[in-house]
């Protein structure tokens, strides 16, 4: 997935296997994706139209390139508290 950097909000760094430094992305959306599980409720099961920010770290084989998302949150401290965990 190629980022759209105008919708970035910040970066940072993680580190691969410990040794190797790829970016991680967090930007800006305003659609959160329901779960897709017919046996969640509504609110879950369902899209959200809300403003929220979703995480993305660069692959560490592809420079630029993020494959692997990081969930989706209301607001930046959560985000911070999420990748931290």
């Amino acid at each position: 997935m190629i980022i759209d950097e105008a919708k970035t909000v910040a970066t940072g760094e993680w580190m691969y296997d410990g040794i190797k430094p790829c970016r991680i992305i967090i930007k800006v959306e305003d659609l959160w994706p329901g779960s897709g599980d017919y046996e969640d409720p509504p609110e879950i099961f369902e899209d959200r139209h809300l403003p929220c920010l979703s995480v993305w770290y660069e692959s560490p084989s592809s420079k630029g390139t993020f494959h692997s998302g990081g969930g989706y949150y209301l607001t930046v401290e959560d985000v911070l508290i999420g990748v931290q965990n």
